[in-house]
Formats: structure tokens, sequence, C-alpha cells
């Protein structure tokens, strides 16, 4: 393969779908917490959406899924601890 190949090839397994955002989630399961609970109810879930890339669409998502008001709460303070501790 040359280096032009290469620099196209794109990497479609499954762990490369998955989010900064999903990866710390699930890393925050059993903190004894709501974002605790929230990342084990995203493990738990199937139709969870692991490659977002915004707050927005996994909001759209738990309200889909008619979720507490808790876990969208959990989510705002899960996403702001995400990008304080990513910056």
């Amino acid at each position: 393969m040359t280096p032009a190949t290469t620099s196209k090839r794109t990497n479609h397994s499954p762990a490369a779908r998955i989010s900064p955002f999903y990866r710390w989630l699930t890393a925050q399961a059993g903190r004894g917490d709501f974002i605790g609970d929230l990342a084990e109810d995203a493990m738990s879930d199937g139709s969870f959406p692991v490659g977002a890339k915004t707050r927005k669409e996994i909001e759209a998502h738990l309200r889909m899924k008619r979720a507490c008001f808790e876990a969208i709460d959990a989510l705002h303070e899960a996403w702001k601890e995400f990008k304080n501790n990513a910056a």
C-alpha cells in the first residue's frame, strides 16, 4: 500500500465509531451518583448513540426514550465535567 492510499483509508471498526464522550462516560460507571447511573444506563441501552459528537444528540436520544429529568440533568453535568477534563 502506498502512502497516498494509506491516507485515504478510514477505520470502520466498531471501536473507531465510539466517541470520546462515551468512552469517558462509561469509565464513570459505579461512581455512586447521577453521572454513574447515566453511565450504567448508557451501557445497557443498545440504542444509545455511542458515536454522538454533541450533547444535543444524546439529549435527543434520552428525550425520545422518555428519560427522567434527573437523567437529562446528569447528562448536562457529565458533559460539563467531560469538557473540563478535556481542556
